[in-house]
């Protein structure tokens, strides 16, 4: 799995006001969220390198997921939610 964080430059260090960090999930082969959902929605650079004029990363962090071997796709909610719960733990 290639995954790619941003952390956002607006981030407060409150403890009483945890930053969230949003997991940004997309795909299908062709259309993996750190490309497509990276460069052409929600990233801090557009598909050109160019500061984007809107980004998430003005409320949160984001992070991006990617895998290139089909098999390692998940075909139910299931097994995305068992993925997610070993990522993250």
């Amino acid at each position: 799995m290639f995954w790619r964080y941003y952390k956002t430059p607006y981030r407060t260090q409150d403890p009483n006001n945890p930053w969230p960090v949003i997991l940004w999930l997309q795909g299908k082969p062709g259309a993996s969220g750190v490309g497509a959902g990276n460069f052409e929605e929600v990233g801090p650079l557009d598909s050109f390198l160019k500061p984007r004029n809107c980004t998430w990363l003005t409320k949160e962090d984001l992070l991006l997921c990617f895998v290139e071997d089909e098999k390692l796709l998940v075909k139910t909610d299931e097994e995305a939610a068992t993925d997610l719960t070993y990522f993250t733990y």
